[in-house]
């Protein structure tokens, strides 16, 4: 299994702030890394916000990503500030809880989230996660004894 600790010392600490220094807003994990939940096939969810982006930003961390070992794991979420902050604000609330910091902080996301918003966040999670447990057991193979 991948060296988690560091693997992310390393992209963070390393090739992002080498590359990008203060231009860095914000680096978080999500998904099972976060949880503590990592398998072999897990991949890495890292979060990566700049003060802004552009074309050559993606570039550069694209070419970061591709330098790292285990490559082939790296995903996850990427985003200029200003972008950020204008993301629906019911997404806003799951990506705030979910995400882990490691650099920086998401906490200027919280006053633009409303009662209203974390209503409708756990309204269509609860939507999704009701699709996805109909879809599972309608479409999930048949094993023997089934």
């Amino acid at each position: 299994m991948i060296n988690y600790d560091l693997w992310i010392k390393e992209i963070m600490m390393g090739k992002i702030m080498n590359c990008f220094g203060s231009r860095v807003h914000f680096v978080g994990i999500q998904g099972s890394y976060r949880r503590g939940e990592a398998t072999e096939q897990s991949d890495i969810d890292l979060v990566f916000i700049l003060d802004s982006l552009g074309m050559e930003d993606l570039a550069e961390y694209r070419a970061i990503v591709q330098s790292m070992p285990h490559a082939e794991k790296a995903c996850g979420f990427v985003s200029g500030r200003a972008e950020l902050l204008a993301w629906p604000k019911l997404d806003l609330f799951q990506f705030y809880h979910d995400t882990q910091p490691l650099y920086g902080s998401l906490d200027e996301l919280l006053p633009f989230i409303t009662r209203r918003d974390i209503r409708q966040s756990v309204s269509v999670q609860a939507a999704n996660l009701y699709h996805a447990a109909c879809h599972s057991y309608l479409l999930q193979r048949c094993t023997k004894g089934t």
